[in-house]
């Protein structure tokens, strides 16, 4: 009887070591290998959850966010000038206009949504009259038709991803800020 206790105690300590061990590899490997997933810019929590969701939609895209996102220091909620609702900078710098109340989610959405268009996708303004997230101008009154055709116009603005011509996340033309 007491030659199977030791046994089993054994046993129980063998399983305990056996499971640390592979739980321990296992943490090591996911820090390794998810190690290139790690990087994401500064964001102001306001923000936050609009940048996660435009992170899993250009996933669903196949656009690498890390890659795209590398060239962006912060993405801010902070006043701007009239008449602009969001600015992407040379050097890396988001700010979506405070003006625009928290508690608009869409309009927050859909300016950053646009400002990471200019910043991580390279995008210019596509103003051909129609609605599209890259449009330089939003209307108030356009704003509900944004949100009854957000499906199709962020399949569209994804769409038009180009890897080819991603060098960098900054605009090579201009040092000036993108609105």
């Amino acid at each position: 009887f007491i030659h199977m206790k030791q046994k089993k105690i054994t046993f129980m300590k063998e399983l305990v070591i056996r499971t640390l061990t592979i739980g321990f590899i296992s943490f090591i490997l996911g820090l390794v290998c998810n190690s290139n997933k790690s990087y994401m810019p500064y964001c102001d929590p306001i923000l936050r959850p609009y940048l996660y969701e435009w992170c899993e939609s250009a996933e669903e895209y196949g656009i690498d966010y890390i890659v795209v996102l590398s060239g962006i220091d912060s993405i801010l909620y902070e006043e701007l000038p009239e008449p602009y609702l969001g600015l992407c900078f040379p050097d890396g710098l988001t700010i979506i206009n405070a003006n625009i109340s928290p508690t608009d989610t869409f309009t927050n959405k859909l300016i950053l949504y646009h400002e990471l268009g200019h910043c991580a996708l390279n995008y210019g303004h596509f103003d051909d009259g129609g609605l599209d997230i890259m449009n330089s101008i939003l209307m108030d009154e356009q704003r509900s038709l944004y949100k009854t055709f957000w499906p199709i116009l962020k399949d569209i603005y994804f769409n038009r991803y180009d890897e080819s011509q991603f060098g960098c996340t900054k605009n090579p033309k201009s040092q000036e800020a993108l609105d």
